[in-house]
């Protein structure tokens, strides 16, 4: 039953994670392009449509010139996604910095479809400096999506394991599972996909 359990929630890892991989958000980033549709959808104003964009390019001082001109910091796109957000799964350190030095909410998750929080937009794409800059700011570490997989177990799914290990000094649960119905353990996925230096991490970590 438990390997049962296990292989259901490795599918559904799967479908999320090569999702993730291959188109990014399932909706891009705000473009100037289609911003009458994002307004449509998201009830945006054409300044927080641009603010959104300007985050997901990693366009600093036009995220800047715009929160000077009073642009919530933490607008939401259609998915439910921060400007913080785009700036994380995009790798741009200084705007993420800008927009946490300007309040935003790194604790922020998406509303659909999946409930992923910055944290794991930076982890999923390797971003480990934004991954640091996230718990240097006081992030949960052991923050969920819908499906119930902390940042450690994608770290440990994907195979970024510097990232597994600062997670893992920084506190993360080694033994989190996704469900009370799924015990699925990071180490399993760690060592299924093949990643033997997260394994050996989580494992001296006490990892069961």
């Amino acid at each position: 039953m438990q390997h049962a359990r296990t292989l259901i929630f490795l599918s559904v890892l799967l479908i999320t994670f090569t999702g993730c991989q291959d188109q990014e958000f399932e909706n891009p980033p705000v473009s100037t392009s289609n911003t009458a549709r994002t307004n449509e959808v998201a009830r945006l104003s054409e300044p927080e449509a641009a603010l959104l964009n300007a985050a997901a390019k990693g366009d600093t001082q036009r995220v800047k010139d715009l929160l000077d001109k009073g642009i919530n910091v933490n607008v939401k796109d259609a998915q439910g996604t921060t400007p913080l957000a785009h700036a994380a799964w995009s790798g741009h350190t200084d705007t993420a910095k800008l927009l946490i030095e300007r309040g935003a909410d790194v604790n922020a998750k998406k509303t659909s479809p999946d409930g992923s929080s910055v944290l794991a937009h930076a982890t999923m794409k390797g971003h480990k400096y934004i991954v640091a800059l996230l718990l240097d700011k006081g992030v949960n570490v052991n923050v969920k999506d819908t499906q119930g997989a902390t940042p450690l177990a994608l770290a440990a799914w994907l195979g970024h394991t510097d990232i597994a290990k600062l997670l893992i000094e920084r506190g993360a649960d080694v033994n989190a599972k996704k469900s009370s119905s799924d015990d699925s353990s990071v180490l399993a996925l760690a060592t299924i996909k093949g990643h033997k230096d997260i394994a050996e991490l989580l494992k001296k970590a006490g990892a069961k």
